[in-house]
């Protein structure tokens, strides 16, 4: 989804919280089909768009340190 592009990684995460709480939300309370719909899609996306940069994020590897002596 194009607009979540420009928001950061922290941003998209308390996205993804916010709209599974209210997915949970509607769950227990009840809402209609279309409410369930877009917010379902919503996750989906934010998901997409987390995995999309995990994959474009180079990892770093770990550098073992060793005591000077051992």
């Amino acid at each position: 989804m194009e607009q979540l592009k420009h928001l950061d990684l922290f941003t998209l995460v308390d996205l993804l919280v916010k709209h599974t709480d209210e997915y949970m939300k509607m769950f227990k309370e009840g809402a209609t089909e279309y409410e369930f719909t877009q917010c379902k899609k919503m996750i989906q996306n934010l998901t997409d768009e987390i995995e999309l940069r995990k994959q474009k994020t180079p990892v770093v590897k770990k550098i073992k340190t060793t005591k000077e002596g051992n």
